[in-house]
């Protein structure tokens, strides 16, 4: 059985994913984005949690 990933694309044998979280890239640019600069002595904190299932299909 081959499962069936996003869009209908199946996935073969050793396939993965890339989860890669990650400031806006553009946000130095407009003032009303989140600030992604982290200036010395500052710190930085991220908290990413995923959550996937598997289906009976």
């Amino acid at each position: 059985m081959t499962p069936t990933g996003f869009d209908g694309r199946s996935y073969s044998k050793h396939s993965g994913i890339c989860l890669e979280p990650q400031g806006w890239p553009d946000a130095v640019n407009h003032k009303d984005f989140p600030n992604t600069i982290l200036k010395p002595g500052s710190e930085y904190y991220q908290h990413t949690q995923y959550a996937s299932s598997k289906s009976a299909n």
